[in-house]
């Protein structure tokens, strides 16, 4: 199983993802989304919240999720011609991960062709 890199300061993440934090409306703005105000800002994101966020956005397998959710394989009334993928959010009642699942080696040999045939620079492997 993956784990997140270490987490980083809420300072630190706000500035990655772009989150403006400095006037009274953002600050307040932030204190909604993350429940934390300034004097937090310095201090590592919690463990939960990393490992929730890794699990549901940046981690290897959500980032996958959200990738092919995005891509049109193609009317699916061809049989045989679309990979046969899952996915899956959550494997039990509080676990809110993301990742999708091929059926078969022919699945992911769809799945490489179509991602070629829209010229993305993805080789696919098979996880575990």
């Amino acid at each position: 199983m993956d784990e997140p890199p270490p987490a980083p300061s809420w300072r630190e993440l706000l500035v990655r993802d772009g989150i403006a934090h400095q006037s009274k409306v953002e600050i307040e703005d932030v204190w909604s989304a993350y429940g934390i105000w300034p004097e937090d800002y310095d201090r590592l994101v919690r463990e939960e919240f990393w490992w929730a966020r890794f699990d549901c956005k940046d981690g290897p397998c959500a980032k996958a999720y959200h990738l092919l959710d995005k891509i049109d394989f193609g009317p699916e009334r061809v049989p045989g011609r679309l990979p046969h993928l899952d996915f899956y959010v959550g494997g039990h009642p509080g676990d809110s991960s993301h990742w999708v699942e091929a059926k078969d080696e022919l699945s992911l040999s769809l799945l490489q062709a179509r991602l070629i045939d829209l010229k993305m620079p993805i080789k696919i492997a098979e996880g575990t």
